[in-house]
């Protein structure tokens, strides 16, 4: 018989002949199992509470674990633990006594036990109350596409403190990579994809003879800077690349009729779709007009008088190299498109290609860097725009303004770039001293045309714009416009250094491996 019993009994035996005390007896009676039952509800309600804790710490463990298929056993018990710890902390009502994570196929199941030591039901003989909460999660991840778009220009080769700029953007996309991939080589989840851009796009060579060329439906294109000469059998500018002995490089000139900026798919029924070579005619040796001009790109040996513009007959004869000058795949991109791939070595081993040179035609690259991501052709490794189980993403780099070479190269206006020549009008001005503005006008156009809705569903974000000016003056016009185009203004870097290039790459990497598990 416990305490409280026996003070109960001797107390109504004090009362036994007092028939007053008949009331005061059945308040007793009344009281004592009232006051158990509280007791025990304020027991019990603090392991309610540790329940609640309990719980929130092993669904955020469970959610963690699941969301890092790669972890090991240990390493997957290792951070269960520390999340059910960061949510069940020390400080707690009660004592974490145990926890387990097991993986079985593609679930996760946690589980956790805590005791506490227990404040009225102790008269009862029960000194602790033990609870064990028990949490499953589904290991399955969003899957993502990204193409980086990165500014392969001439003004790359300078120095950004102790380095040169393309070898700082080499080391920080290579970070982003090592990021998404994690310690996977090929990765179920994450492909990635890149556009090298400079005064044009390198598609890659392997496209000769493909459907989405104008071989055999030529463009205007074909003939512009290079007079025709269909009487000679020629239709191609692969034709003039073949008789002067020179290998296409694989870069394309922009479409016209506004398909410049679309992705609209190549097609033989619409000729303005395809995509014509680039082909850099050779220019004149000098400007009779102007003792003061240098040419970008005499290559053959042609004379003074010559004209601006050759026919196919001048490429057909075959003229001697002069021994200057780049080609006709003059300022072309050595580093062609990567397709998307899930392949890591493969993706870091196109940056690594990666070269200084040419001008700068910011929104050429963009679009191409659109064409990469979608799901139509000339690059088909993007899923359609509706696909629930995939974000896609394009990050947009550049040094500096859209610059076509300004107005002062002679007859040309500028130098040769994916729109030719300034003076032939393809880009909306004749000037190359005007280039910029209507490039930047382009440019803010293209952004916003990647952006909009794409699967009918304006809820969620089709393609997400990540955009880093690196070197830029802070407010100044191309600073402005990569601002605009980035998808909220968080999604924009500023990058003075180096080490900035290197910490945005990094902040958008984690920012895009949460915003994958998250989702």
């Amino acid at each position: 018989m416990n305490f409280i019993s026996r003070r109960f009994l001797n107390r109504v035996k004090k009362l036994n002949g007092d028939q007053n005390g008949v009331v005061l007896i059945l308040f007793t009676l009344m009281i004592v199992p009232i006051l158990m039952v509280v007791a025990v509800a304020i027991d019990y309600g603090q392991t309610l509470v540790i329940k609640r804790q309990l719980a929130a710490a092993v669904d955020a463990a469970a959610l963690a674990v699941a969301q890092m298929p790669s972890l090991t056993d240990a390493e997957a018990t290792a951070k269960g633990e520390s999340y059910i710890r960061a949510h069940y902390p020390d400080a707690a009502i009660g004592v974490l006594k145990g926890f387990s994570v097991v993986r079985n196929g593609d679930g996760v199941s946690v589980s956790a036990t805590a005791e506490m030591d227990t404040t009225f039901l102790s008269f009862a003989g029960y000194d602790t109350l033990s609870v064990t909460v028990g949490g499953m999660a589904t290991m399955k991840q969003t899957k993502m596409e990204v193409v980086m778009v990165l500014d392969n220009t001439g003004s790359m080769g300078e120095f950004a403190g102790g380095m040169k700029k393309i070898d700082a953007l080499k080391s920080a996309a290579s970070a982003l990579v090592d990021i998404l991939f994690q310690k996977d080589t090929e990765s179920r989840y994450i492909k990635i994809g890149l556009v090298p851009f400079a005064n044009t796009v390198n598609i890659g060579s392997g496209f000769r003879g493909s459907a989405i060329m104008d071989e055999t439906v030529p463009t205007s294109l074909n003939s512009e800077q290079i007079l025709n000469d269909i009487g000679n059998g020629y239709s191609s500018l692969f034709q003039a690349f073949d008789k002067l002995g020179k290998a296409w490089g694989g870069c394309v000139r922009s479409r016209l009729g506004g398909n410049d900026l679309s992705d609209v798919a190549p097609s033989k029924a619409t000729a303005n779709t395809l995509f014509t070579p680039y082909f850099a005619p050779d220019e004149m040796d000098m400007d009779p007009s102007n003792a003061r001009f240098m040419p970008n790109n005499s290559y053959l040996k042609d004379g003074i008088a010559t004209g601006k513009y050759k026919n196919y007959t001048f490429y057909r004869d075959s003229p001697q190299w002069a021994g200057w000058g780049a080609g006709p795949n003059y300022n072309c991109p050595t580093g062609p498109i990567q397709p998307l791939t899930n392949v890591k070595t493969i993706i870091t081993t196109a940056l690594g290609k990666m070269k200084a040179q040419g001008n700068t035609v910011i929104p050429e690259g963009l679009a191409w860097g659109w064409r990469v991501i979608s799901p139509g052709i000339p690059f088909t490794e993007g899923v359609p725009y509706d696909d629930p189980e995939t974000l896609k993403v394009i990050i947009l780099l550049t040094d500096g303004r859209n610059d076509v070479g300004g107005g002062g190269n002679g007859p040309y206006k500028s130098a040769f770039t994916s729109y030719g020549y300034a003076d032939n009008g393809n880009m909306g001005s004749t000037s190359g001293s005007n280039a910029e503005a209507t490039l930047n006008s382009k440019l803010t156009t293209l952004c916003q045309t990647i952006k909009a809705d794409k699967d009918g569903d304006p809820k969620d974000q089709d393609i997400i714009m990540y955009t880093i000016g690196f070197g830029i003056t802070a407010g100044s016009t191309i600073d402005n416009i990569m601002r605009g185009c980035a998808t909220e203004p968080a999604n924009f870097f500023n990058t003075p250094s180096a080490e900035d290039l290197q910490a945005a790459f990094q902040d958008i990497a984690l920012g895009l491996s949460k915003l994958r598990l998250a989702r």
